[in-house]
């Protein structure tokens, strides 16, 4: 069984949005992987006409030298399909950036993008005058982020559930096959 988010219809993207904003509050629990981050605050939006606008996302790490703190506007796109830029092209993303005093977009997509909205964040970082940063996250990119936290087991039990009790499944039986190789002692 493999991790996905295909049992979320597109109609329940405020629990795909839920899981994106708590993804980023269980960064800050993962001290062992990310270790430079003190601090990570969501501000839910989306609720609505969002103006393109789910959460803002605030880290805050330390460089061993200074403090320092990164804005991100964030986009979840709980679609079946593709996300194209016909779906984000009423909303001006650099502006949107700045108006937020942010440093960056992060458009977190159920599934996968199209060429257009790879172009499209591919300009927006080569000639953005302010220096934002533009990053995409597919369906797959995220999946792979949430599977290399650590100390996820209550996030995984809670948002995937099935995918967790499979797992744990899965490692029983490994410790009890374990158990069963091992030789006995005399």
């Amino acid at each position: 069984m493999e991790l996905n988010f295909s049992p979320i219809p597109s109609t329940e993207w405020m629990k795909f949005q839920t899981i994106t904003q708590k993804y980023f509050d269980e960064l800050k629990k993962d001290n062992e992987s990310f270790t430079h981050i003190i601090d990570v605050k969501t501000v839910v939006h989306g609720k609505g006409t969002d103006d393109g606008v789910d959460i803002l996302l605030t880290l805050s790490f330390d460089d061993t030298i200074f403090q320092h703190q990164f804005k991100w506007v964030v986009q979840c796109k709980c679609y079946d399909g593709t996300v194209a830029p016909k779906d984000i092209n009423d909303i001006n993303i650099p502006t949107l950036v700045h108006s937020h005093q942010a440093q960056g977009y992060l458009l977190v997509c159920k599934n996968g993008v199209t060429s257009g909205i790879t172009k499209l964040f591919k300009a927006l970082n080569e000639k953005c005058k302010m220096k934002y940063q533009y990053t995409i996250w597919t369906g797959e990119d995220f999946l792979f982020r949430i599977q290399s936290l650590n100390k996820s087991d209550a996030y995984l039990k809670r948002y995937f559930s099935d995918y967790y009790n499979f797992t744990k499944a899965q490692e029983a039986k490994y410790v009890n096959k374990k158990e069963e190789l091992k030789p006995e002692k005399s």
